[in-house]
């Protein structure tokens, strides 16, 4: 653990003030001798306030994220500080994300009641897929006379993974709770659509299409009548992922692979959700890897 020494606005200031006299040295030499003794006075006041600073084993500091992240998403990173310092402290913490993440907020202040604790957030955007790791963290606090400050540095890591953007399915869920309905047989529904199951007869209302022309019941009830159809369920699926070079292009923030993964995932969701069976080729100049969906149970 490093440990250093930093000074606060407070003592440049009073280093400044005890400086101007010294304009005066040549007209009054004697106040060389005020301007030293008061530096020495400054000097020793600067140890009694370094020395009586809380020390770095009275201040514990961790860092809680993840463990699984997802790509190109905001996500929370909470640090939290406790105390068993006798008094009130004010901690300066700066966390030390991934490099090639992009932060909002990573210098934080926290203020901690005597032998107690506190903590604080602020946003990571982690930009590829892959393993990451929070390296460290520095903190620092003031001494008592608020002159200088005990910075230190603590090898807090933390390994994180960055995923597809899973949230995207997750988001989906809420506007797919009917479907959950249906499927878990809470309420019966029948979804009318562009499906080859038949499902019921009506009476013809302009704008229908001329295909689903019941002629047999037309013929019978005098009327014009047309056939309904249900959305088609337990359908095979087959997704195919091109992994070539081609896709490791930039759109905006992703790659182009990193999109074509947050659209399978959607569409996978929506699939799943519907009660289809979903297979996967992934493929580049030769097949990568594969599922057939008849082979495999639904997500």
């Amino acid at each position: 653990m490093q440990t250093r020494l930093i000074p606060t606005q407070r003592l440049v200031f009073m280093f400044a003030l005890g400086m101007l006299p010294l304009a005066l040295v040549v007209q009054v030499p004697e106040v060389r001798w005020g301007v030293g003794v008061f530096n020495l006075a400054l000097v020793l006041l600067i140890l009694a306030d370094f020395r009586h600073a809380p020390a770095t084993g009275m201040i514990r500091i961790e860092r809680r994220v993840g463990p699984r992240l997802a790509i190109g998403e905001r996500e929370l990173v909470t640090i939290r500080a406790q105390s068993s310092a006798p008094r009130d402290l004010r901690i300066e913490v700066r966390d030390e994300p991934p490099s090639t993440f992009s932060s909002e907020g990573r210098h934080l202040t926290l203020f901690i009641p005597a032998y107690g604790r506190a903590q604080g957030t602020y946003w990571v955007t982690p930009p590829a897929r892959g393993d990451y790791t929070f390296p460290g963290l520095t903190g620092r606090v003031a001494g008592p006379l608020g002159l200088v400050r005990r910075q230190w540095r603590l090898p807090h890591t933390t390994g994180v993974q960055v995923y597809p953007n899973f949230r995207l399915a997750a988001r989906m869920e809420l506007l797919g709770r009917r479907s959950h309905l249906l499927r878990t047989g809470l309420r019966s529904l029948r979804r009318r659509g562009e499906g080859r199951t038949f499902e019921s007869l009506r009476d013809y209302v302009q704008g229908d299409d001329t295909r689903h022309m019941d002629w047999k019941a037309t013929a019978r009830r005098r009327k014009p009548i047309v056939r309904e159809y249900e959305v088609e369920r337990h359908q095979n699926v087959l997704l195919m992922l091109d992994a070539g070079r081609m896709m490791t292009a930039t759109v905006g923030s992703l790659t182009k692979l990193d999109c074509a993964v947050n659209a399978a995932m959607l569409v996978t969701h929506a699939a799943v959700t519907h009660g289809d069976r979903v297979g996967l080729l992934v493929f580049a100049d030769e097949v990568l890897a594969g599922k057939d969906p008849t082979e495999a149970m639904p997500l």
